[in-house]
């Protein structure tokens, strides 16, 4: 090919508009945000390698007339903090592991099969022989409050609520970056009592509607702030009333892609494609007699 075909062929519109395509593909695949789906199933820690024992303490920072327990166990995606609900007399021991498969806890509406779950430690259990873990782990029945802390703002997805049947009702709060707030709120009795199946349930929290529980309690509602955003959570308070249990926190965060997306890539080989099938077609009418 000689250097007058090769400046032709560069500097033809259609080569152009296939470069320009490219680069504002690019561009835009540069700030592309996908979203990723995460589970705190209190198995692990929140870096989702340390793994989580019967009995153990969870904290992240510090609670209402406690300290936090040394190491902490979550902070890198979530801090959780623990008070009392509405200033209960009592109190609670703060968050720790209730093992939902059939260990030592002492509490058998909570044994669901669901593996580890998230509870407010009873003031009616204190003893820790191995500092950090109770020996009986066993849910508050005055309540109190567990606070989510999220590092960056996420997408709530749902959560697994047990035994809110016979302890008091649960309310569950959402709060977005402007303090704008959705509230859940979960009626006594809107689960069963294990071994009654199942003895927990999901609640969706990208849902506006009433959502029906598998007990007798009726529906649980939704209130929201006018302007609230769901895409910008950073904080999920959740309120127990009485004994209760949570388990299988599900968000969603929001990554940039740091490569160009399979889309990207597409356009670009459709633009050669484009610019090969411009030249062919010349080569072709100029070969016709």
């Amino acid at each position: 090919m000689n250097q007058v075909k090769l400046l032709g062929i560069f500097g033809s519109t259609r080569f152009r508009s296939c470069i320009l395509l490219l680069f504002v593909s690019i561009l835009f695949a540069g700030s592309n945000a996908y979203a990723a789906t995460i589970t705190i199933d209190f198995e692990t820690e929140d870096d989702f390698i340390t793994p989580l024992v019967d009995g153990q303490d969870i904290n992240s920072v510090a609670s209402t007339g406690g300290s936090p327990s040394t190491p902490t166990e979550f902070g890198n995606l979530v801090n959780i903090d623990t008070t009392t609900y509405n200033s209960a007399p009592g109190g609670n021991l703060k968050a720790a592991i209730y093992d939902s498969n059939g260990a030592v806890g002492a509490d058998p509406d909570l044994e669901v099969g669901l593996g580890n779950l998230l509870i407010l430690q009873s003031t009616d259990n204190p003893t820790q022989t191995t500092s950090g873990i109770y020996d009986t782990p066993n849910d508050e029945s005055m309540g109190g409050t567990i606070v989510f802390d999220f590092i960056d703002a996420v997408h709530m997805l749902s959560i697994d609520l047990v035994d809110i049947n016979g302890g008091g009702m649960l309310f569950l709060t959402l709060t977005d970056g402007s303090g704008s707030e959705r509230l859940y709120d979960i009626p006594d009795k809107w689960t069963n009592q294990y071994p009654t199946p199942v003895g927990y349930q999901l609640l969706d929290l990208t849902s506006i509607l009433d959502q029906e529980g598998e007990g007798i309690g009726g529906p649980a509602t939704v209130t929201e702030d006018a302007g609230f955003d769901p895409f910008d959570v950073v904080t999920m308070t959740v309120d127990f009333t009485g004994s209760a249990a949570l388990d299988n926190v599900v968000f969603e965060t929001t990554e940039v892609a740091a490569v160009p997306e399979p889309g990207t890539w597409a356009m670009f080989i459709g633009g050669l494609a484009m610019l090969s099938g411009g030249r062919y077609a010349r080569k072709r009418s100029k070969s016709k007699p």
